[in-house]
């Protein structure tokens, strides 16, 4: 399962006050930031199992099957970045095109 826990605080504070701005500007005050994250979600794939368990601040919320791509084409190893998720994806590069789904 993914590890990791969200809704960390961040604040931060940073003596600007009278510090150059640029020619003839200055800082009247001191500048503050106070924000926190969201859940941390965390989705990790198995190679071997072709499944991918779907975490949320390290709690498991769903397994789901997934497509690693051919012994010719193989499916990079590494961290990716997960924007969306289509019913069927064309993917062509000049020497191949498939369509996966």
């Amino acid at each position: 399962m993914g590890a990791g826990v969200g809704g960390v605080r961040i604040e931060l504070t940073a003596p600007m006050k009278g510090l150059s701005a640029g020619a003839g500007l200055a800082y009247v005050d001191n500048v503050s930031l106070s924000m926190a994250t969201g859940a941390a979600h965390v989705s990790t794939v198995g190679n071997t199992t072709h499944q991918m368990t779907v975490c949320s601040d390290g709690l498991l919320l769903k397994t789901v099957p997934v497509s690693l791509g051919a012994g010719d084409h193989p499916t990079f190893k590494g961290v990716k970045v997960v924007m969306e998720r289509d019913r069927v994806e064309k993917m062509k590069t000049p020497q191949v095109s498939r369509t996966t789904t």
